[in-house]
């Protein structure tokens, strides 16, 4: 008998227990959801996630926080937003940050970003949290990631394929930063400035043709 009503409050404390609806995230390059606290993750619960500049000598970062299943991140809901600044100026990808993702009993969301080489911090607080979309707008963004579903994999590949075009260009630079100049080094400088301009100009491209930009510029660079 106690073993039959030890499993019974436990099945209970299971059903009574909160769980995000949605999940909460930042917007990352490429207007990427990057999801930090996933849906249907217990509450309380505390997450963190790290994060690198995209620019050389970057010395803040807008922090957007987002709830929401989409691949987009302004197809989710827009909890509030808030800046970090005073990162140290290093080259792209060399300052991190990391944002810790926080939900108490209470239903209140802090969010804080933190610099990780000088430990300065940031934060945002959203009171009620899980009460500020009603029970048929929670259940329509979940019918909705589950009708776009191939299309936002399709845009996640595409921004994928643009951030790491992207990156190439700019190991290309850096690489020929210290070569003798020459025709070599005129026709890499070419190519890197087409491709730049062409990225500029080309963002409904086709992840097949960026991706072929990308073998095109190595093939020239390297």
């Amino acid at each position: 008998m106690g073993h039959v009503m030890t499993i019974c409050a436990f099945i209970i404390d299971l059903l009574l227990l909160d769980v995000t609806p949605l999940s909460f995230g930042v917007g990352v390059i490429g207007e990427v959801f990057s999801v930090v606290i996933p849906r249907n993750t217990p509450i309380p619960t505390k997450k963190s996630k790290i994060y690198s500049t995209i620019r050389d000598y970057q010395t803040c970062v807008n922090v957007n926080v987002y709830q929401g299943e989409r691949t987009r991140s302004t197809d989710n809901h827009l909890l509030g937003t808030f800046t970090i600044s005073g990162i140290p100026p290093a080259p792209k990808g060399v300052a991190e940050l990391e944002h810790y993702f926080e939900i108490d009993t209470n239903g209140i969301l802090t969010v804080t970003s933190e610099i990780l080489s000088t430990g300065k911090t940031e934060k945002l607080t959203i009171t009620n949290v899980n009460g500020r979309l009603s029970k048929d707008e929670i259940e329509r963004m979940i019918e909705d990631a589950d009708k776009y579903k191939q299309e936002d994999q399709e845009f996640k590949k595409k921004a994928d394929a643009f951030n790491a075009l992207e990156d190439c260009i700019y190991n290309m630079k850096n690489k020929i930063k210290n070569m003798r100049k020459g025709s070599g080094l005129r026709k890499m400088e070419d190519a890197i400035a087409d491709t730049t301009k062409w990225v500029e100009h080309n963002q409904g491209a086709s992840v097949d043709v960026v991706e072929r930009m990308m073998k095109d510029l190595k093939s020239i660079c390297l």
